[in-house]
């Protein structure tokens, strides 16, 4: 008989956010949108927005003079 292997994986969802943004950033989008679910749900959304976020305005600082 075959063994199976049991596990789950995770992620986190701050830094799952914040690739989204430096992806966006990075293919030339100046005002990227967020695309997630919506900030005031019970869900993984407002993490994922913080760290979208946060990619967006590092990129912000980095531009400004």
């Amino acid at each position: 008989m075959e063994k199976t292997l049991d596990m789950s994986a995770g992620f986190n969802q701050f830094e799952s956010g914040h690739e989204m943004g430096r992806h966006a950033i990075a293919r030339g989008h100046k005002r990227p949108g967020f695309p997630g679910a919506m900030r005031d749900r019970q869900t993984t959304g407002p993490e994922r927005f913080e760290g979208f976020s946060s990619a967006v305005s590092e990129a912000a600082r980095r531009s400004s003079p």
